[in-house]
This record gives structure tokens, sequence and C-alpha cells, in this order.
């Protein structure tokens, strides 16, 4: 049982047909095919609602959160261990869930707005990344947790490095200057493995299979600040505002 990720293949698609292929009443509905992004490399998953036909009617239900489930370990030497040929599940509350039926054709749009946040936050914490590893080379090897939420992100880092007030600075006028340079940024497959994908700026490149703009100057202005989680662990978050609402997005 398998979901097509129409987020990968169509980036910037925010609705589609499908059609249930499962319904699981604890983990929610399973299409053939959705652009809902399900939980993944910290970023949470979508929401939005659900359509159908009921009658001479259509019928919009909200989902509150879409998950992954269980599927093939993906083992690359050169790629992070990550699930593929996976079901996404869009979790309803009960009462939505009982009507729906396995063979239903349905429409599935995900929320516009929120999706536009977790996708600029997805990219700029990427940015901040970058920022980081100009000072600290070989630090993404030492990240240890990802939170990427639609007010923000942040890093956290198994490192003896403290961050100091400098390196904040630093970062953040990397990252402006990065907004303000309107950057291209790509993602691309993994040669073997069309679920496994690269995002690259420049010619800095990690694995990354989240949601991504096109150019760094939608992102708007941002603020990086740091904290110490004790001996040995290190974060570092980012926000953002003034940000612009890109216009290749497709209802």
């Amino acid at each position: 049982m398998e979901t097509i990720k129409l987020h990968h293949l169509h980036p910037f698609l925010l609705s589609n047909e499908a059609e249930v292929i499962h319904i699981d009443q604890i983990r929610g509905l399973v299409l053939d095919q959705s652009v809902a992004y399900a939980e993944s490399g910290g970023q949470l998953g979508d929401q939005g609602k659900i359509s159908f036909k009921n009658g001479n009617t259509n019928k919009e239900l909200p989902f509150h959160d879409t998950q992954k489930g269980e599927g093939r370990l993906l083992l690359l030497k050169d790629f992070p261990a990550i699930p593929v040929q996976t079901p996404t599940y869009h979790q309803l509350s009960p009462e939505h869930l009982s009507k729906f039926y396995v063979g239903q054709k349905v429409k599935v749009q995900v929320d516009f707005q929120r999706r536009l946040l977790l996708t600029i936050s997805h990219s700029g914490i990427h940015l901040v990344l970058m920022g980081l590893e100009a000072k600290y080379p070989g630090l993404y090897s030492a990240i240890r947790g990802c939170s990427i939420k639609p007010e923000g992100a942040r890093l956290d880092f198994s490192t003896d490095q403290k961050f100091t007030d400098e390196d904040v600075c630093f970062v953040q006028d990397f990252v402006q200057n990065q907004i303000l340079l309107n950057k291209q940024m790509f993602v691309y497959q993994h040669a073997a493995e069309p679920e496994a994908w690269f995002w690259q700026m420049d010619d800095y490149i990690i694995p990354c299979g989240g949601c991504h703009l096109t150019e760094t100057g939608y992102i708007g202005t941002v603020s990086v600040k740091k904290k110490s989680l004790g001996r040995s662990m290190q974060r570092i978050s980012f926000t953002f505002k003034d940000y612009q609402i890109p216009e290749f997005y497709e209802i």
C-alpha cells in the first residue's frame, strides 16, 4: 500500500483528485495519490480538506494532520536512511472518517497559508545551516534534532562548540544577504531512488525531501537566535516576517 507523493512531482500544486485505498480507524484515510506532505524531516504534516460528492451536493471535511505509514527502508551510502513507498495517512475526526469508503473518489486540498509558511520555514533553516557551516564546516553531521513549523524553525546540534552572539550576528547577516540577492534554490532526485531528494543552493547540497521555495527573496526579514540546551547540545532557531507570496502555486 503506497501513496504517490505529488508534492515531490509537483511541489507547488495544492490540490488533486484521488481515490480512497485504505481506511484505518486510528491513523486515518489513505489515498492513491496526494499533494499533502506527511510529517517528515522535522517539517510538520499538512492540514487541509477532503471533498467528495454526497448525492447532488459537494461535501468538504477537514483533515488536521498528515503522517507517514510504514514502507521500505532506503539504505544508500550517500543518503540518510529514510522510509520510502509509504502510505500517507490523512487524519480526520472519527465522525468524519466514517463518511468515507474504499474506492471513493475524492479531492484533496491543502491549507495554502500554512503550507506557504512551512515552505518558507524549511527553506530558511537551510540558509541558517549554510551560514553556520560557513563558520563551522561539518556541522551538518552534528544535527540531532529539527523542528519546522509555520512560525519558524530550529536545529539542535550535538557539539562542544558554544554558539556566540557573534555567531548569531554572522548567521543572521549571511541569511539576510542571501535573501537580498534572491538566490535560486533547487531540488533534485537521487539517481538510484525517486523518493530520495537533494536541496541545492550555489554549490551547497544536502539531502532533503521537504517543501521548498525556488528563490530566497520570498523569505523576507529574518531573526536568528541561539540557546544552550546543556553540555554538548546547542540550538539555533530563526523566525521571519515581511515574506512574499509566490505566484506559482496552483490550485
